[in-house]
Formats: C-alpha cells, structure tokens, sequence
C-alpha cells in the first residue's frame, strides 16, 4: 500500500517537472526567435520621414505618424479596422500619414517616447522645431481615434508654408 501511495505523491512532481521543462524550452525557443529575427527593415521610415515632414509643411496640413511592428496584433487590428476604412481613410486624408516600424527605427521611436505600440502622434509641422500637439497610446475605438485627430487639427497651424 505504501509503495502504491508513494508512486500517487510522485505523479504531481513528475507533472510539474514535465511543465518546468515545457516552459524553459518555449522560453529558448522564443528568445531564439527574437535574437535571429532581421532588424533593419525597409519601410515608411527614416530619411523619408524627413520628406513627410516638408510634406505636411508645403500643404499646410498635420503630420500623422503611427509607430507601430509587424509584430504587432494590436496594431494589425488599428490598420484593419480603424486606418483602413472609409471613415478612417477619410479623417486621414486631413492629414500627410507617416509609419515608423519601432524595429527598423527604435532611436526614432524613443525620441517620441514610445513605450509601447500601436502609438500615434500628430505634429504641428510649422512650428520650429516641428511640436507634438496630440499622442495616443494604444487601440483606440473609432470614436476616440476621430476625436485625438479633431484635437489634434485644432492645434496646428494650417497655412501651407510659402
């Protein structure tokens, strides 16, 4: 009987051994990813955002800018349904659109103080240097993101630059 008893007290153990193992190799396995994965990739970033800003300057309009990653889900559900819609295409077409993938471009990222994506800024491109007018952090619903742009406009200086 004792014998039957102890081989029961094992069973647990050997479970959370099993677990313990599971976990480390999942851990590997991910931190492997992450370390192997291509960091400099091209997009919408850089020296171009340089461009979007003499952009947003000559058409008088504000600079959007999403910092967002390929990694990213919530970021995939913004561009899905909020960017990507009528109504979204249609509140950002107020707007010259700029897109830094927080991979390619971390020093750009930081220098806006993005901890943690999707966030969005909108930039008053006449002022000198050019200020942030509205931030956002997170997912937002479609009300918020028309209500962060509608303040954000309301901020800026809308004369195209002469």
């Amino acid at each position: 009987m004792d014998n039957q008893q102890d081989q029961t007290e094992k069973q647990p153990v050997r479970l959370v051994r099993v677990w313990r193992f599971l976990i480390i190799v999942a851990a590997v396995v991910c931190i492997g990813y992450l370390l192997t994965r291509p960091i400099n990739k091209v997009g919408d970033t850089g020296p171009r955002q340089i461009d979007k800003l003499q952009q947003a300057r000559d058409q008088g309009k504000p600079l959007y800018i999403e910092f967002y990653a390929d990694w990213c889900a919530p970021c995939k559900v913004l561009e899905k349904r909020i960017l990507n819609t009528p109504a979204g295409k249609e509140l950002l077409a107020q707007f010259v659109v700029a897109r830094v993938d927080v991979d390619a471009q971390g020093s750009l990222a930081r220098s806006f103080g993005v901890e943690a994506i999707p966030f969005q800024v909108v930039l008053d491109p006449r002022s000198d240097p050019p200020r942030i007018v509205a931030r956002l952090e997170g997912l937002p619903t479609m009300k918020q993101f028309t209500q962060f742009l509608e303040s954000a406009k309301s901020k800026v200086t809308t004369k195209p630059h002469e």
